[in-house]
């Protein structure tokens, strides 16, 4: 397989998507650990879009409910839990500002960091707001390529 003019090595895998749109790791997915344990997923990636982020929000309780996730993902036979860091985001709900959302996302990726039961994946391609959508939320295509390629590159160590 190539990317762009690099030759990229291939590692035979399949691939599902179990999540939900707005979902919170405080409040997962109904029925998302029974999904995931009915495939046999061998590596499950966690994707924290900064959802949980609020005005009352606690760093460790985010880092609680993360962690209780990949507990039970472990639990049920996963080997390998990859976290992404939570990434920039512009648009906030809930009366929080940016410096307060900066500063849990920045708390929680240094917490999460520090644990042993995930391996936290770094963003540091993905340029704000350039690679972001108008909502300064999402991440556009560009921006998508290369969250693909940081994941794909992070779970070939695994294979």
């Amino acid at each position: 397989m190539r990317n762009g003019s690099k030759r990229v090595a291939t590692v035979p895998m399949e691939v599902r998507f179990f999540g939900a749109g707005g979902m919170k790791a405080s409040k997962p997915k109904p029925g998302l650990l029974k999904q995931v344990k009915m495939y046999g997923a061998d590596l499950v990636v966690v994707s924290l879009g900064g959802n949980d982020i609020i005005t009352a929000s606690v760093p460790k309780d985010i880092v609680a409910a993360v962690l209780d996730i990949a507990q039970d993902f472990l639990d049920s036979g996963v080997s390998t839990i990859l976290v992404l860091e939570i990434g920039e985001r512009e648009a906030f709900r809930d009366g929080l500002g940016y410096r307060s959302f900066a500063s849990q996302r920045a708390r929680i990726n240094q917490l999460l960091g520090k644990r042993e039961l995930v391996e936290v994946l770094r963003l540091p391609h993905i340029r704000f707001p350039a690679e972001f959508m108008r909502d300064k939320v999402h991440l556009n295509e560009k921006g998508l390529k290369k969250l693909f390629y940081r994941i794909r590159s992070a779970v070939c160590r695994y294979m």
